[in-house]
């Protein structure tokens, strides 16, 4: 993402824990996008904060639907895939990726935008039915979604379905009644989104979620915490556990013979 903030100029990176176990349809959806290449130099054309937009929540960021077209003109991204069906069970908490809906559609009309929750949304998106189908996968990718989400937002008509009224843009000011032209640099730009190779399973082990990337079986899902890794955990060619792997995992402590909380009871 284009934006000169927490360290990372020019470009900075928001890491993200796909959920296919849970939204299988939206991610396959999602990932048709990505690996066609219709992400790359989009903009996001949206950021609700409390500096420019509101006193209270929701806050978010926006994407997936604008890239600039003749003129620098935001032009809405074609062609668009059928649109995909509700998928709607993870709350919209903060630092999840949600699908976006058109103004005035069904619940099954989400296509290429999405959006990340930079505050706990749930209580004004969940009643929507917003689906969720991921989440930042770590502090520094967080520190960067918000660094996106303080951007000064303006109100700029377009044109025709480029109207709008919260776009962050950088190093751009409008002290008088007739703004300047926005120009390319202003805007906050999303250059790609790649899908990152899962690690290799060289041993037995363990790794927290939020850093194990989204394969075709894993996900982050509410409640997980880890997924285990090791040898014939399942007769799926992965050696894992995850969300569809297993349902209740107990860990069980042991104790050295000359603990002295050994035979007491305690844990």
């Amino acid at each position: 993402m284009s934006y000169p903030s927490t360290g990372c100029a020019p470009t900075c990176a928001i890491d993200v824990t796909l959920t296919p176990s849970i939204t299988p349809q939206t991610v396959a959806n999602f990932m048709t996008y990505v690996n066609s290449g219709a992400y790359a130099n989009t903009i996001i054309h949206r950021s609700l904060n409390a500096v420019n937009s509101s006193s209270t929540p929701p806050y978010l960021i926006q994407g997936g639907g604008y890239v600039l077209g003749p003129g620098n003109i935001p032009t809405l991204y074609e062609p668009l895939n059928p649109p995909v069906v509700n998928e709607f069970s993870a709350s919209n908490v903060a630092g999840t990726l949600g699908m976006a809906l058109p103004a005035g559609t069904n619940l099954n009309s989400a296509t290429n935008e999405w959006y990340f929750n930079v505050t706990d949304n749930a209580s004004y998106f969940d009643s929507g039915s917003y689906t969720v189908f991921g989440n930042v996968a770590n502090d520094p990718s967080m520190a960067v979604l918000n660094a996106v989400n303080g951007v000064t937002t303006y109100s700029a008509d377009f044109g025709p379905n480029a109207e709008f009224t919260d776009l962050p843009l950088i190093d751009y000011s409008c002290p008088n009644p007739v703004c300047p032209l926005v120009k390319p640099d202003n805007f906050v730009f999303v250059n790609s989104i790649v899908q990152i190779p899962a690690p290799a399973v060289t041993a037995a082990g363990v790794t927290d979620a939020a850093t194990f990337v989204n394969s075709s079986k894993t996900g982050l899902s509410p409640g997980e915490f880890i997924t285990l890794f090791g040898a014939n955990f399942s007769n799926s060619s992965a050696s894992y556990l995850g969300p569809t792997e297993l349902a209740t995992l107990q860990l069980q402590r042991r104790q050295r013979d000359d603990d002295p909380r050994r035979n007491t009871g305690d844990v």
